[in-house]
C-alpha cells in the first residue's frame, strides 16, 4: 500500500514533469507561431500555467531537465494532463485543481 508521504511525493514529481511539459509546448507553439496565430495564444497560456505549476512547487524542485520526444505543442500538452491522472487529486497541493482545468480549458481551445 502506498502511504501518503508517498503519494504527495510522486505529486511533486508529476508536478516537475507537467512543467517540463507545459515548457515544451511553449518552446513548440512560440517556435511555430505567427503573431496574432492561434499557435501564439496556446504558447501564451501553456506558460501562464507553467508558472501557475511552478508555485505550487518548493523551491528546491528540479524542473529544468529538457523534455523530448515531442515535436507538436498540442501533444506535449496532452501529455501534461495525461500525467495528472496519474495521482489522485487529493495528493497534490492545494491549488492543482485549478491548474489541472486550465490544462483541459486550454487542451479544449486548441484541439489539434
Amino acid at each position: 500500500m502506498v502511504t501518503t508521504d508517498e503519494l504527495q511525493d510522486q505529486s511533486l514529481q508529476v508536478l516537475a514533469q507537467v512543467v517540463r511539459l507545459l515548457c515544451r509546448c511553449t518552446d513548440l507553439a512560440f517556435a511555430g507561431a505567427v503573431p496574432g496565430e492561434e499557435l501564439a495564444g496556446l504558447g501564451l497560456g501553456a506558460q501562464l500555467l507553467a508558472d501557475e505549476a511552478m508555485h505550487l512547487l518548493p523551491t528546491t524542485a528540479d524542473v529544468d531537465e529538457l523534455v523530448v520526444g515531442y515535436d507538436d505543442p498540442v501533444e506535449a500538452l496532452r501529455a501534461a494532463e495525461a500525467l495528472t491522472r496519474r495521482v489522485p487529486i487529493e495528493a497534490f497541493p492545494a491549488g492543482a485543481s485549478q491548474l489541472i482545468v486550465g490544462i483541459c480549458d486550454l487542451i479544449r481551445e486548441h484541439p489539434a
